[in-house]
């Protein structure tokens, strides 16, 4: 039998077979489906393949392969903790303790590796990842610490970690430990069946193996033989198959063959691999690979297709990883989804088998996902991706993807097969880290900004009252004073606005009934600076409806609209201070004011972190709307503007509140954001 034969399948799209490199790597959930030669696909030299267990020189006791760790730490005491759990797992590991990196670097020359676990409380992880990037590149390592945080993850990752994990959840370490055996064993079981198909028939039939011949001079390749060995792994009898075609073997589950192209793949000189499903009395699944390739008379014309059959060994493994695991053709069709795929996607795998998974994808998404996808080349065939995908629920999850690309021996791209992983809850933690570093950079200009014209002034009258205290007059130095202390006041309305952006942030509180009538006197009372300062006329009415939310708080968004308005109005402001109680269980508050109003572009601005009203317009700190829009939303409201923009039309600043409901509780409010406790005063 041949082992260096042309590849199938047949090029180009609408085939209907699915294509795998591998023997023991599950295909289709159901039925028959055709894959690829194995050879040329491994990245293990064949001069470095393993033996299969079970096969080896006489004298030789075959050897189970040990999963190989080597742990980072001075004590080891992590050692025998990862060595009992990946034994309980399954995965006969070796493990080895080095206390440093330069210690790793010397054994990584020594031996091959699978897997790298670095103490970063104890070894430096820096120095650990270089030593692997020098010494064996390409083994994961994972850094393991005692407190892990979305800072320490992102470090990690960035520099070169495949995760990082708190101490008090080792057992992660058995997932990636599993991805990595089962990528491992992926390339033996290349090389083992690349290997068995040139064994002599001997040493097939000593293996197990079934051996089956379809005679390729008839249509629809009729079997004319099988082993007991076959019999034995499909439990057909010689009635049920002999006879019959391959494509339609009694007693098994198959998908559309197309036999004539798998005729024409075979005498063109390609092996190909059939699976073969098996519904067993019980109702379990039994599933066995038939490797075919082309049997030739002494003229070199192909007269009949042998196949050599085995139970598919590692299918199980597969369908009881956590991650998803996925085949797929260069245009995004699935030829295999294992059973977490099929949850992911609220579907059966069988029902995913045809799909296209590039359907699933934003379409900002699909242009870059299939850049990546034509990025693969022969020498290139391993890249990981990250993409956004859409939800059977219509919700929209960050998956990341590792990808390794399938070439024929005439390097034409054939097949993916990949696994992956959820990333949503990382990428929101990252893009919550980008969120707060902007917000505090804006915090820090505006705060700076804010601080320092009120201080800039009172460094002057400091310096005139130094350098003339005895020129000046009494009225004048009561003049100087009243200036100091409104410019200090106002820097300190500003600690106490920085002071309550922090509590709104982290802070859980109570709420309750609102008398509102109360708390916009205490908000007038704090502005009698500016009510003496502008003499606005203020109208509000005698009585307030009742909302629900936390006092202290709602002061603060009263001060904030009122001091705008009086501020920003006409000259003299007229300001109104209203509420009207919404259909839907909702108070609205506003305030209204007679100034120039808001263009729309302005208006698009508000409630922005740290925005004014007007940059051109006097005083009033950046904190302001951004403190409002915090607090309401924290209490479950909404803000809003409505403003024409026109002089004298003045603008108006509005917030809701839950009303309260005639059995007591906040209205339509079901729930408690941010740590707040609905309760009664």
């Amino acid at each position: 039998m041949r082992s260096d034969v042309p590849t199938f399948p047949p090029k180009g799209p609408g085939t209907p077979f699915a294509w795998t490199p591998d023997a023991d790597f599950p295909g289709t959930a159901g039925g028959i489906w055709v894959g690829i030669p194995i050879r040329g696909n491994s990245t293990m030299p064949e001069s470095k393949t393993r033996r299969r267990p079970g096969v080896g020189h006489e004298g030789e006791e075959p050897q189970a392969p040990r999963f190989r760790v080597l742990v980072v730490q001075q004590d080891g005491t992590d050692a025998a903790t990862l060595e009992r759990l990946l034994q309980d797992g399954g995965l006969h590991p070796f493990v080895k303790q080095v206390p440093d990196a330069d210690v790793l670097r010397y054994v990584l020359r020594r031996e091959p590796w699978h897997l790298i676990v670095a103490d970063a409380d104890d070894a430096d992880p820096e120095r650990v990842l270089d030593a692997v990037r020098t010494a064996r590149p390409g083994v994961e390592v994972i850094l393991v610490a005692r407190e892990v945080g979305h800072r320490e993850i992102l470090r990690g990752l960035q520099a070169g970690a495949c995760d990082v994990i708190a101490r008090d959840r080792l057992g992660h370490v058995l997932t990636t430990a599993q991805q990595i055996r089962l990528m491992d064993r992926m390339e033996q079981v290349r090389n083992r069946v690349h290997e068995a198909l040139t064994l002599h028939g001997r040493a097939v039939e000593a293996a197990g193996l079934g051996l089956i011949i379809a005679d390729m001079r008839q249509p629809g390749l009729p079997v004319v033989y099988g082993n007991p060995a076959f019999e034995a792994i499909t439990g057909l009898r010689p009635e049920e198959y002999l006879g019959h075609r391959l494509g339609d073997l009694q007693g098994l589950r198959t998908h559309a063959v197309d036999l004539q192209a798998l005729q024409q793949a075979l005498r063109r000189g390609a092996s190909c691999r059939i699976t073969l499903e098996k519904r067993r009395p019980d109702g379990s699944t039994a599933w066995s690979d038939l490797m075919l390739s082309p049997l030739r008379d002494r003229r070199g014309q192909v007269t009949h297709a042998v196949g050599l059959q085995s139970e598919t060994r590692y299918r199980a493994i597969v369908e009881d990883q956590a991650e998803y695991v996925c085949r797929f053709r260069p245009d995004g069709t699935l030829t295999f989804a294992n059973q977490a795929y099929g949850r992911m996607m609220g579907r059966d795998p069988e029902a995913l088998i045809g799909a296209n998974f590039l359907d699933w994808l934003p379409p900002e998404e699909r242009e870059r996902f299939l850049h990546h996808l034509a990025s693969f080349t022969p020498e290139q065939p391993l890249r990981s991706f990250e993409h956004q995908v859409r939800m059977p629920d219509d919700s929209i999850r960050w998956l990341h993807w590792t990808d390794r690309a399938l070439f024929d021996e005439d390097g034409v791209l054939v097949e993916f097969q990949s696994t992956g992983w959820d990333i949503t809850e990382r990428k929101q933690a990252e893009q919550e880290q980008a969120h707060l570093i902007e917000e505090l950079d804006a915090f820090a200009h505006t705060v700076a900004h804010d601080l320092k014209s009120p201080l800039m002034t009172l460094i002057g009258f400091a310096d005139v009252l130094e350098r003339d205290i005895e020129m000046l007059t009494p009225e004048q130095l009561r003049e100087f004073a009243g200036h100091i202390g409104r410019y200090a006041r106002k820097m300190n309305n500003l600690i106490d606005e920085l002071m309550l952006l922090a509590n709104v942030r982290r802070a859980g509180v109570t709420t309750a009934p609102l008398d509102m009538g109360g708390i916009v006197a205490e908000a007038l009372q704090r502005l009698g600076y500016l009510l003496d300062e502008h003499k606005p006329v203020l109208t509000q009415p005698e009585t307030w409806p009742v909302a629900v939310g936390y006092t202290p708080w709602v002061v603060e968004v009263w001060v904030n609209y009122i001091s705008n308005a009086i501020k920003y109005g006409g000259r003299p402001p007229h300001v109104t201070l209203g509420a009207e109680v919404q259909g839907d269980g909702w108070v609205r508050f506003w305030v209204r004011d007679n100034g120039d109003g808001l263009s729309p572009e302005a208006k698009s601005r508000l409630f922005l972190p740290f925005e004014r009203l007007e940059q051109v317009k006097a005083g009033g700190q950046g904190l302001g709307l951004s403190i409002v829009r915090r607090i309401v939303d924290r209490l479950g409201g909404t803000v809003g503007v409505r403003s024409e923009g026109a002089a004298g039309r003045g603008s108006e600043f509005s917030f809701t509140l839950p009303a309260l409901a005639p059995h007591g509780d906040a209205g339509p409010w079901s729930g408690a954001p941010g740590g707040l406790r609905p309760g009664l005063a």
